[in-house]
């Protein structure tokens, strides 16, 4: 986690990992509840939750992309 900047960002202060007890806040995380809240499994399965999941995920080197992500909402 700690060479990850996305993880990094919400699991560390000045360099080190996070305790148990220390205060962690996942604002990207909470945005996203609220969007499928509103919108329904739709917005996670083919909205821009879907898009910026694959984005990051092909990033990192997987291989994982948008039909792949469809299959599980329609369970093909």
């Amino acid at each position: 986690m700690l060479d990850s900047p996305a993880w990094a960002d919400i699991y560390t202060r000045n360099g080190a990992l996070l305790v148990e007890g220390e205060f962690v806040q996942r604002l990207n995380y909470g945005q996203t509840l609220e969007t499928i809240a509103e919108h329904g499994a739709k917005a996670f399965y083919h909205g821009d939750i879907a898009k910026k999941t694959v984005k990051t995920i092909q990033k990192l080197g997987g291989v994982m992309d948008l039909d792949d992500v469809s299959c599980v909402s329609t369970g093909r």
